[in-house]
């Protein structure tokens, strides 16, 4: 698809999306104040609501929460079935209790593929379920996603999202505050049809949007705010909840003010030969990140034992613009390196990048790694050390760069990136 085609179909998800609930009528929470729960945190008087939410939720199907002067505590998941919806006040806080340790809400059936190749079965989503406005608070002070797990069932590991929707169909969040989560603010998988728009992020621990295949019509617009990982994640394959290919998504503003500032493109060949992999993706006005990494799905060296990646994985139809980096950066601690450019290592179709702006190169092609002293010495990352082909490159707006400037074909001790076809029409001023 062109990228005209990407966003005129998402246009129209966004909008049957925004009247989703255009009709609906919500039930007032205070309507249910006789079911709260009183308790001691912290040696503080706390209200618990989680009762009083099921209950509005089971009569009306759809809830609101009023400004307040206290938080409203919750202890445990809010869970929507098909056809509810929950409404905030921007001023409202939804606030976990100490000592939960799960997701805030999430939708009612879970259920992911983790199987290779994909089953054949049709799975009934869960459908037309949304959460605006309000500030949701995990209340966690540092990254552990051991501390937002759902539990529900052992067969779906590293279920770990502060909002927690798998199985899904023609699901929107909107205008919301994601405060303080110790894993991802929001983790998606298997569905279709998704919007999150909106969003502040204000210490969040780990990413943003973090979206597992299958999935397909992905809006992810207006971010702001500070992640202490990835701010965005497509995934279409990492050992993780849901494996599947990516496909229709487009992301638009956003802002990094802190944090991590980084962005993720992930896929891969998959087990035993199969493969998953990212197409028709559009990525858009973005700035202040450090790096934006487009690569084969990782995981840590102790595990390559039995991950059986086979190569850098496929992409095709993306097109990535108006993108500001920030210069490489490595921590105090020498924890992080951030590459400040693309950091392209996969297999791609065909790719389209206009205005990137930030330290030279723009684009490094080859083996995932972060800059050693100089940006020709590299350290490889989890092993990935793979060749990568891409097909066509074309290039735009680049302000009268080299080619040399905006893209640059690295190498590891075995594998290297090739560009078979590079499109730059440049005129140089002189």
């Amino acid at each position: 698809m062109t990228k005209d085609e990407i966003v005129k179909k998402l246009t129209r998800v966004e909008h049957d999306l925004d009247q989703m609930t255009k009709e609906t009528r919500y039930a007032s929470v205070l309507d249910y104040a006789g079911l709260v729960r009183k308790a001691v945190q912290e040696d503080r008087k706390i209200v618990i609501w989680s009762d009083a939410i099921e209950k509005a939720l089971a009569e009306c199907g759809s809830v609101y929460f009023p400004a307040a002067k206290e938080p409203y505590f919750i202890d445990r998941p809010i869970i929507l079935d098909s056809n509810m919806h929950i409404k905030a006040d921007p001023r409202a806080v939804i606030r976990s209790v100490e000592g939960m340790e799960t997701c805030m809400v999430r939708n009612r059936h879970l259920e992911v593929i983790q199987e290779i190749p994909m089953p054949s079965k049709e799975f009934v989503h869960d459908v037309n379920m949304s959460v605006s406005g309000g500030i949701w608070d995990h209340a966690k002070f540092k990254r552990n996603h051991k501390k937002c797990r759902e539990a529900v069932d052992s067969k779906i590991p590293y279920a770990e999202g502060m909002f927690l929707f798998l199985n899904v169909a023609n699901i929107a969040f909107t205008d919301l505050t994601m405060m303080r989560s110790p894993a991802y603010a929001f983790l998606f998988a298997n569905g279709e049809n998704l919007l999150v728009r909106n969003i502040l992020f204000d210490e969040c621990h780990t990413d943003g949007p973090h979206v597992e295949g299958p999935f397909q019509n992905i809006i992810i617009k207006n971010l702001t705010g500070q992640t202490g990982d990835d701010f965005f994640t497509l995934n279409s394959w990492c050992d993780e909840v849901c494996y599947g290919p990516v496909d229709c998504a487009w992301v638009s503003n956003l802002k990094m003010i802190g944090g991590f500032r980084g962005m993720r493109l992930t896929s891969s060949t998959g087990r035993n030969n199969g493969g998953h992999p990212l197409t028709n993706i559009v990525v858009e006005h973005v700035s202040g990140t450090r790096d934006f990494k487009m690569i084969p799905c990782t995981t840590s060296a102790t595990l390559q034992s039995f991950r059986k990646l086979d190569h850098a994985g496929f992409m095709d139809w993306i097109y990535i613009e108006d993108i500001e980096f920030l210069e490489h950066w490595r921590t105090n601690s020498g924890q992080f390196n951030f590459n400040g450019c693309v950091q392209l290592h996969s297999n791609v179709g065909h790719i389209f990048f206009k205005d990137l702006r930030g330290p030279a190169p723009h684009i490094k092609v080859g083996p995932y790694g972060l800059p050693d002293n100089s940006s020709e010495s590299y350290k490889l990352l989890y092993q990935n050390d793979y060749d990568c082909v891409v097909e066509h490159m074309a290039l735009s707006d680049f302000a009268d760069k080299t080619q040399n400037e905006i893209v640059r074909c690295v190498s590891g001790e075995k594998g290297r990136g090739i560009i078979k076809e590079l499109e730059y029409p440049m005129t140089i001023h002189t």
